[in-house]
């Protein structure tokens, strides 16, 4: 989650910038690549965790 971290930090250091979301109407998707399940709802859990997980 470094890079996640680091990304958030960044956003609250300098609130004039806009996500890349606002660019396409709040949505910005990722696919990602897991070795096990288990990796994947870590994963699934952290983002529900820091708001930015997209479920229809």
């Amino acid at each position: 989650m470094t890079d996640v971290n680091q990304f958030m930090q960044k956003i609250k250091a300098n609130p004039q910038q806009r996500l890349l979301a606002t660019l396409t109407d709040g949505v910005h998707l990722h696919t990602i690549e897991c070795a096990s399940e288990q990796d994947f709802e870590r994963i699934l859990t952290a983002l529900s965790e820091l708001g930015v997980r997209y479920e229809k």
